[in-house]
């Protein structure tokens, strides 16, 4: 004769209990078993990906920094090569600063 393996009879044991309980006793370990499922997909498959969109975010805000750092020295460094005064500069740059007081205002 076969035996059952022991997955099987513990599977069977708490199958007979369950069966045993009241309805009430029932409700509050379904409630218990969702929670526990709850919480496992959160740690297991969403904090990860929130952790990742936050680095992702982290990584980009830091690149629009650097590139628009370059592109405010590529300006002033086209500025210097095509010879304008330093009159036009400062005007530009006034003109410049004023633009990105009202970006950020902006959003």
């Amino acid at each position: 004769m076969k035996q059952k393996s022991p997955i099987l009879t513990k599977l069977t044991s708490v199958l007979a209990t369950i069966d045993k309980m009241s309805m009430r006793e029932r409700v509050l370990v379904f409630g218990a078993g969702m929670m526990l499922l709850g919480t496992l997909w959160y740690l297991g498959l969403m904090q990860p990906l929130t952790k990742q969109v936050t680095r992702n975010r982290t990584e980009i805000t830091t690149l629009q920094e650097r590139m628009k750092t370059t592109n405010q020295n590529l300006e002033i460094q086209a500025l210097q090569i095509s010879g304008t005064g330093t009159e036009d500069r400062e005007k530009f740059l006034q003109i410049q600063q004023c633009l990105d007081e009202m970006n950020e205002r902006l959003g």
